[in-house]
């Protein structure tokens, strides 16, 4: 394959950032000006930005008290309450959670959100007006190195099923939760289709314990 494919159709532009053009000569194994090949240096000036943007992609910030909306409200005739709080994954990092439950309902199903890799527990928010008026609570979480979790990187899902199954855990625990579903998005869709596969771990065979991965289109 040729190097210029990896940047669109025609030649590279010289007026172009030069770490593409260094990133090209790397890949095609050329010299530089010098006559000497890319130095560790140039490697990293050109690799790092790209690590980068798939390992520390911008971070999701945000104000719990002002982002997440009230505690308690109705929707469609709904009340709705929220609970705040942490669980820790298996690496001991504290995954920040929240939980919103219909009021007065003893039993609910619960939708876990996995959010994407730039995202937070807030985009969860979207699904509330699909999910509460039909008695099903929605369990959000900021993966570690998301949002305000603990953590400072990001693994595109290998690690981050491992938050899932912390937090498929502790929703397995609770008694009011007849069924768990899981909705991913994104990164989150890998982490909830690596996480599901390993449910053997639940010894519980019945439906509570067999959440569903439903990974959006872009995922």
């Amino acid at each position: 394959r040729k190097v210029t494919e990896f940047f669109g159709q025609g030649p590279i532009k010289e007026n172009k950032f030069d770490g593409f053009n260094l990133l090209a000569n790397i890949l095609a194994g050329k010299e530089n000006d010098d006559g000497q090949n890319a130095s560790s240096s140039q490697r990293s000036f050109v690799w790092d930005p790209f690590v980068d943007i798939i390992l520390r992609p911008p971070r999701a910030n945000y104000d719990p008290a002002k982002d997440l909306g009230h505690e308690r409200f109705l929707l469609d005739g709904t009340t709705v309450a929220r609970r705040d709080f942490q669980i820790k994954n298996y690496r001991g990092q504290l995954l920040q959670c929240s939980h919103w439950t219909p009021v007065g309902v003893s039993q609910y199903p619960v939708v876990i959100y996995c959010h994407g890799n730039c995202g937070s527990r807030v985009d969860a928010e979207q699904l509330l007006d699909f999910v509460l008026p039909s008695n099903i609570s929605l369990f959000s979480f900021d993966f570690a190195g998301c949002g305000l979790s603990e953590g400072e990187l990001c693994s595109l899902g290998y690690h981050e099923q491992d938050d899932l199954l912390a937090v498929l855990q502790y929703v397995h625990t609770c008694n009011d939760v007849t069924r768990i579903a899981v909705w991913g998005r994104s990164m989150g869709a890998a982490a909830a289709l690596l996480a599901t596969a390993r449910l053997s771990c639940f010894e519980d065979p019945s439906p509570r314990a067999n959440p569903r991965a439903s990974p959006a289109p872009e995922a």
